[in-house]
This record gives structure tokens, sequence and C-alpha cells, in this order.
């Protein structure tokens, strides 16, 4: 393995790619949360969801929603509270929130409301929640600021938010919210308006995309790289892989299985996709469809360079010389 960069052309790509060398493995970073609750001492309220960029629905249905829960063993008063930043809600004077409750205010409240099978949702706000990155906050009836967060759409932050179908989900409430890893994507795409986001068995929560070289330059061809960070076998049948959410571009075939601890390379050839000569994406897509396990978003790559985790699983990711396709990270 080299991670020496004797040209400026790579040292260049280091710079301009630099958001995605803190990707996380957007499945099981969800599965790492804690029990929901306040992100700060200001106040016992937080907004624990954020569906900005739901996936595209062929009814054309707008999904967006936030969802507010409320961390007191005792109902609050919402009236005159609001919501500001990229969108602009205030409740109504008889508004309030049960304990340990929530309550959920969308761009389209009925259309949430059928989606959903939700009794009671507020709204509509005003406004959009941008799909590039955006902010919000919650404002008392004084106006005093309660929670606020800018959130962003790549990694450090789940990617999976953006169009996907996840929602953003506040699964890590201890760092406080403006830390982004107190975020994570929701367990399922939809998200859980109204509820506690509850964690599902998955078995492929340990695959992850390890390394991607997206030319074809050098000695190895361009390929992606998935491996197993679990010490037991995975079945990898129906999962999917793809460059463009909604089509299943390379779908695992039936009995295919990866050891723990190992590495499964599939070959550009093999995807059924070519990667993009400019910016693009890679998908891992649970067999359901109903979850992404991980996600990648690349720029070009100089001639013969991949990029992968630093070492096999882990959260950091480097630029190599010579890729590793077969051996370790």
């Amino acid at each position: 393995m080299m991670k020496v960069f004797p040209t400026l052309l790579a040292t260049l790509f280091l710079f301009t790619a630099q958001y995605e060398l803190t990707a996380r493995s957007l499945s099981a970073d969800a599965a790492k949360t804690e029990k929901t609750g306040p992100s700060s001492r200001r106040s016992p309220l937080i907004i624990s969801e954020v569906m900005y960029h739901p996936a595209t629905r062929e009814d054309g249905a707008n999904l967006e929603f936030i969802e507010i829960y409320n961390s007191q063993p005792w109902w609050e008063e919402l009236g005159n509270f609001r919501i500001d930043g990229d969108v602009r809600f205030t409740f109504p004077a008889d508004a309030r929130i049960d304990k340990l409750g929530y309550v959920v205010i969308a761009a389209d409240p009925e259309a949430v409301k059928k989606a959903y099978g939700l009794e009671q949702v507020f709204g509509p706000f005003t406004g959009r929640l941008a799909n590039s990155g955006g902010r919000l906050r919650l404002r008392n009836n004084l106006d005093a600021i309660l929670f606020e967060v800018d959130y962003e759409t790549r990694a450090p932050w789940p990617s999976s938010a953006d169009g996907a179908g996840h929602s953003l989900a506040l699964g890590r409430p201890s760092y406080g919210e403006m830390d982004v890893r107190a975020w994570t994507q929701s367990d399922t795409i939809g998200g859980s308006p109204g509820r506690a986001d509850t964690l599902d068995d998955e078995p492929l929560r340990p695959l992850a995309i390890n390394e991607i070289k997206t030319n074809r330059e050098g000695d190895t061809p361009a390929f992606i790289e998935l491996y197993n960070h679990s010490a037991t076998e995975i079945d990898l049948s129906g999962a999917t892989l793809t460059d463009s959410i909604g089509e299943k571009k390379h779908t695992f075939a039936e009995g295919t299985k990866l050891t723990g601890g190992e590495t499964l390379a599939v070959t550009e050839t093999a995807l059924g996709f070519e990667f993009a000569a400019d910016r693009g994406a890679v998908w891992l897509f649970n067999a359901e469809g109903n979850r992404v396990l991980d996600a990648l978003h690349y720029r070009p790559q100089p001639d013969g360079y991949s990029l992968g985790r630093t070492t096999n699983g882990s959260a950091q990711w480097d630029h190599f010389s010579e890729p590793t396709l077969g051996q370790a990270n």
C-alpha cells in the first residue's frame, strides 16, 4: 500500500475531496445511538428528526417534515413557539406537546398524515428545507433560541438523507446538536415522524464500502470493494449497488457470502454502470431496499489512484497511489 502523493495533481485531488475523508459506514453508524433526550441545557425540547430531501414519489407528494421531542415527564405548552431558519412556522396559541411525546410540522400536513398514518401534523411551514445544507432553529414564545443546527448533506453528515429516502435523526444528543457526531440517518427509508426511531434487525449492517477506483489506468481495473467489519459471515443475496437512487444496477446473486473481516470487490465491467468521469456517487442498499447500508460521493481521481479507508473498515479515508485490490488497506 502506498499513500504518497508525488504529483501536484494528487495533492490537488486530496484537497478537493477532503470532505469525503471522514465518511462513515452509514447503517452501522445509525445503530450506535443513545436514548432520545436533551442535547443542551437550554431546553428539554429538541428537533429530533428532519426530512429535508425526501425521496421522489410517483404521486408528487412533498413529505418534508420536522419532528420535535419533549424529554420531560410532563407536557409543555408550545403556544407561539416558532421554527425559523430555512423554514418558518409559529405554533398556535393552544398548541402543546405531551410528556415524552413528539409533534410533527410539515410542508404539506395532509400529505404527511396520509403517508405515515398520523392524526395530527402541524403546518404548513413556509419556505423549503434546503437540499444543499441548511439551518433550523426552535424558539420559545419569548424568542429565545432553544435548539439550533446547521446541517450539511455530505460526509461526515449522512448523505443518505439527501434524496435517498432517509431522514436526519438526532441519534446521539449528548454530543450537542451542533456537533455532526450527534446526527445519523434514520434507521429505515422514510424516517419515523411522530415516534421513536427504533432499530430493526439488519444482518448487513457490518457491510461497508471500503475502497473505490473510478479510473481504468494502472495495473488494476476500475472497481468498488466492500468490507465485512464483523466477525461473522453475512449473506449479500439481493443487496444492490447503484449510481442512481431508485435504480438497481448491480444485484448480488443468491448465495453470495462474505466472511467476517474479509473484502469483496466488484469490477466496473460487472457492475452494470460506469463510474462518472467527473463527480459521482455509489449507493449500497440492503436486499429489501428500505435501508442505505453505505454511500460514497467521489470526485475525479488521478490516473492509477484509488480512494479507500485507511485500514479496512475504519472511518478515515486516504488516497492510494497503489490500489489495494485483493489486499488489506
